[in-house]
């Protein structure tokens, strides 16, 4: 009888402990979520549309260190992301495009280390639709995605870059360096 009063007094004391300790962990994980939540976040304003890049570097993208990969790795490596969100009472169409980032590649002192589009691929998804995997090289004017929002619209997009596995000739000093450029344009209804 003393043992179950026992057993049971210890039963309740283990259970308010690992309440205890459940809460703790999630009160702790939700503070330092929130805490670093949307701090590499930069947001633009553009006359019709509202973009927010999620990237510390905001839109500039980067390839440093060549390693050539399949298209499956390519597309599960990290994403360069965006958000854009359409603030007007009309449709708008916008061209997500890709140009030479002069300031870092003349900064990095890399003008003749570039590496070339063809051996560059990029992946796009956006929560509309995914795109095949493509050379930078086959794409016109290095416009990499296009759609069109429609009144308070939102629609997120990921660049992935990667260096293409069928590539022979790789400078592995080489760079990439470029800055993701919005262009808006009002869709006449």
């Amino acid at each position: 009888m003393h043992y179950a009063k026992y057993q049971r007094r210890h039963l309740i004391k283990t259970g308010i402990l690992c309440a205890f300790i459940l809460g703790f962990a999630l009160v702790s994980t939700y503070f330092i979520y929130h805490k670093f939540y949307g701090k590499n976040d930069q947001v633009y304003q553009e006359e019709n549309l509202r973009i927010t890049f999620h990237e510390k570097e905001g839109n500039k993208v980067t390839i440093q260190k060549i390693t050539p990969v399949t298209d499956s790795v390519g597309l599960s490596t990290s994403p360069y992301s965006l958000t854009l969100e359409n603030h007007t009472d009309h449709s708008v169409r916008y061209i997500i495009s890709l140009e030479n980032d002069e300031k870092t590649i003349s900064d990095c002192g890399c003008i003749d280390n570039g590496i070339p589009y063809s051996i560059i691929k990029l992946g796009v998804h956006s929560s509309k639709k995914t795109l095949e995997p493509k050379l930078l090289s086959d794409i016109p004017n290095l416009a990499v995605y296009q759609s069109t929002l429609k009144k308070g619209e939102k629609e997120d997009v990921e660049l992935r870059l990667w260096i293409d596995r069928t590539s022979t000739d790789i400078n592995r000093d080489g760079h990439y360096h470029a800055q993701m450029i919005v262009k808006e344009q009002i869709v006449n209804s």
